[in-house]
């Protein structure tokens, strides 16, 4: 992959890139998955969107994902990437999306992936000033590269993307915006007993992946819950979507005390409260 992308790169790396204008008219951030990698990226978004307060800020992500940033304030329009970027996608779905960018008319492309096939998506949409991730060599069709070298935090390398081009980066943070009709509907779920600690024993799958050695084993989870009520006088809430009801189950039966189980009955509005509320 490092050497036929290098290879492809050349005839990039033979045109002079133009300068990134000093106020663009309409910005477009590229990710289409996945929950976690999107919600990383919500530091870039409050730092183009301070940087460029006069520019159209939109947000091309997956239906996946896109419910994180459905409340964000700092975005005016989010482009649905449809299948591509999640999962598997075939050159209809490819090329419909290369459409609906060429149609909005941006003018610079943040592309905050890897793949070689989401980064050259700007370059064919006609997108002048493509920032991106360059990570072996993929990132070719970018006309700015930021290099993906040595262990770093995945916000962190978004961020790097907005200093590539001069921006200053001023006190990031993670951003979710529950509604309020979400928050006062996860207040009614809660317990009183403080501190409130939720836990998600499950992860690891996203649209194409399924990888469930990276969660934690059911044990330690009940553990840990066990001696929060028990030695704290806390309370526990586990958490995680549909399908995520068997992986809450394994740690209930290996706890002593009852936690408040609302795997796979909040929304992510729901979620985002329930974990604003929490001591932990």
């Amino acid at each position: 992959m490092g050497l036929s992308c290098r290879l492809l790169g050349l005839p990039f790396r033979l045109r002079s890139s133009p300068a990134f204008p000093p106020s663009p008219r309409a910005i477009l951030i590229l990710k289409p998955c996945c929950v976690g990698d999107v919600l990383l990226s919500t530091p870039l978004v409050a730092t183009l969107r301070r940087a460029y307060p006069q520019a159209r800020l939109d947000y091309a992500v997956g239906p996946w994902s896109r419910p994180l940033l459905e409340t964000n304030p700092h975005l005016d329009d989010l482009v649905d990437c449809g299948r591509v970027g999640s999962g598997r996608y075939g050159w209809s779905d490819y090329w419909a999306l290369v459409q609906r960018l060429r149609a909005r008319d941006y003018e610079a492309c943040f592309v905050l992936e890897r793949s070689p096939l989401i980064t050259l998506l700007p370059y064919l949409a006609g997108i002048p000033h493509r920032v991106g991730l360059d990570s072996g060599g993929r990132g070719f069709s970018l006309t700015i590269r930021v290099p993906v070298k040595g262990i770093k935090h995945e916000a962190e390398l978004y961020l790097d993307t907005a200093r590539a081009i001069g921006v200053k980066v001023e006190r990031p943070a993670l951003e979710f915006h529950p509604r309020s009709e979400e928050r006062e509907r996860a207040q009614a779920f809660l317990a009183k007993a403080h501190p409130l600690v939720t836990i998600h024993p499950a992860g690891g799958r996203n649209p194409g992946m399924y990888l469930p050695a990276k969660r934690w084993p059911a044990e330690r989870f009940a553990a840990i819950a066990d001696r929060i009520i028990e030695n704290l006088g806390g309370s526990v809430v586990l958490l995680g979507g549909p399908g995520d009801e068997g992986v809450a189950a394994a740690v209930k039966d290996r706890m002593t005390n009852e936690p408040l189980d609302l795997t796979g009955r909040l929304t992510w509005g729901e979620t985002g409260a329930v974990l604003e509320k929490s001591d932990l």
